[in-house]
């Protein structure tokens, strides 16, 4: 996170600060060297993602739709991917964390970088209730932007959601891009309490070229030394990174371990089945729910200059379309393609993730 000064805010300003969230656009801060000045977002830098969705986020008081919210993995500001938020309605859409829990009167800063063409703007849910929102800020711009919001609330709770609203994005600059989006407090370091225990839990089946994300729960739930380190016993059947992201490689079966970075005497292990890729005609793709992954066979019958591409099997036909980017395809060329379903002012499309969800068969 960049480090920096706050200039010029006066004794009133300060006050209001501590009563209410402030928005404040390219105004770096500086956060003192303690041991509180840590991300308290997971996956901030938006590179873990699983079954079309960043990891920690999406949560409940999201209102935009799924099949809006895509991983870019052209141009981030740091890392392999940013999010991007597809939302060119004039009614704001909501694109909120997972709960996070906060402590009372205690001022908390959140820094982001954002692109693209759009309005966007900040609140957080809290205590069952929405906080006031900041002042849109205008993004027209292909650079990445600073944007600040502070808040405080006086109570402890542990429902809160940070929520990005936005609205009125403009394709033909990529909608609204986020990335690297950072939490810090001025609350001061508390004594540590150990972990004596640790579990693991999420999916027990993946699909050969999916990813599935495996969580940790900590025994006490408070405890200051969470963190694990993650192995596979077999890596030519699935994968696993150091944020518990498994990867399908072939069929198989293969558990998946954590341990603990404090106490390695402490570990748990998880079972995983990789299982094929199971094809569905095009008709049946076009079925399914908005933001579902769909795998898809057929030929390519037409191709327009925005790069998208039409595909067609015995059962129907669909557009792939990812972003403008140039797939490789050409007519008369069978191809499958592996993504998630969304649709553009009515036109059903499939937009795959990365170059690994798409392949010329013949």
């Amino acid at each position: 996170m960049k480090k920096g000064v706050i200039k010029g805010l006066s004794s009133f300003l300060a006050l209001v600060m501590i009563l209410s969230s402030i928005f404040t656009i390219g105004m770096p801060w500086i956060v003192e060297a303690e041991n509180n000045n840590q991300n308290l977002l997971q996956n901030g830098d938006f590179e873990e993602w699983d079954n079309g969705l960043p990891v920690a986020w999406f949560g409940s008081k999201s209102n935009i739709v799924e099949s809006k919210v895509n991983k870019i993995d052209t141009g981030a500001k740091s890392g392999n991917y940013a999010v991007q938020l597809a939302e060119g309605g004039s009614e704001h859409k909501r694109f909120t964390t997972q709960p996070i829990s906060i402590k009372a009167d205690v001022e908390y800063r959140l820094t982001y970088w954002a692109k693209g063409k759009g309005e966007i703007r900040n609140a957080f849910y809290r205590d069952g209730n929405y906080s006031s929102y900041s002042a849109y800020t205008v993004l027209d711009t292909d650079e990445w932007q600073e944007i600040n919001y502070i808040f405080t609330y006086d109570k402890d709770v542990d429902d809160v959601e940070i929520i990005f609203s936005v609205r009125n994005a403009d394709e033909e600059k990529g909608y609204i891009q986020i990335d690297d989006v950072v939490l810090v407090s001025d609350e001061e370091p508390s004594e540590p309490i150990p972990v004596t225990d640790i579990a693991i839990n999420g999916a027990t089946e993946v699909t050969v070229g999916r990813t599935t994300k495996l969580d940790v729960d900590y025994t006490p739930a408070n405890t200051t030394e969470k963190g694990v380190t993650w192995s596979s016993s077999d890596e030519d059947v699935a994968t696993v990174d150091g944020n518990g992201i498994v990867k399908g490689i072939a069929e198989g079966k293969t558990t998946i371990t954590a341990t603990s970075k404090y106490n390695s005497e402490l570990t748990a292990t998880h079972e995983i089945e990789v299982k094929p890729v199971v094809v569905q005609t095009i008709a049946e793709a076009r079925e399914f729910n908005k933001g579902q992954y769909v795998t898809v066979q057929g030929i390519v019958t037409f191709k327009d200059s925005n790069n998208n591409y039409f595909i067609q099997d015995e059962t129907a036909a669909i557009d792939i379309y990812k972003y403008g980017q140039d797939l490789g395809f050409e007519i008369g060329d069978e191809v499958q393609v592996t993504g998630k379903l969304g649709d553009y002012e009515g036109l059903i499309q499939i937009t795959p993730d990365s170059e690994e969800d798409y392949s010329i068969l013949s």
